[in-house]
């Protein structure tokens, strides 16, 4: 399994540096404790990349040769966001989308 978080980037300003710098350790922080769950049933991987997420997550899929990709989405209301919207739209492999996965 490879879990992935693409964060996007921000104006390259200073202050939008550190921000991006934050932002990628939370990402890794966030993977590294959804793989301490996963590791005992299964191989994990984490990678973080930074970009537009939709089209990150498209190549990720491609290029680790994914079967399935799988979504958290929030689900505030009943419509799905952009980027859930456009990988379902998008995508040449099965979808899975689930509420609040990362939220547990």
């Amino acid at each position: 399994m490879i879990l992935l978080n693409v964060v996007e980037p921000m104006l390259p300003s200073e202050a939008g540096k550190r921000q991006m710098e934050k932002n990628i350790s939370k990402s890794r922080e966030v993977l590294s404790r959804v793989k301490s769950k996963l590791e005992d049933v299964m191989d994990v991987r984490t990678v973080t990349r930074v970009g537009n997420p939709p089209g990150e997550i498209l190549k990720a899929a491609y290029e680790f040769e994914a079967t399935c990709i799988m979504l958290s989405s929030r689900l505030k209301r009943p419509i799905l966001g952009s980027i859930t919207s456009y990988i379902l739209s998008h995508s040449k492999i099965p979808v899975l989308v689930c509420k609040g996965l990362l939220d547990q």
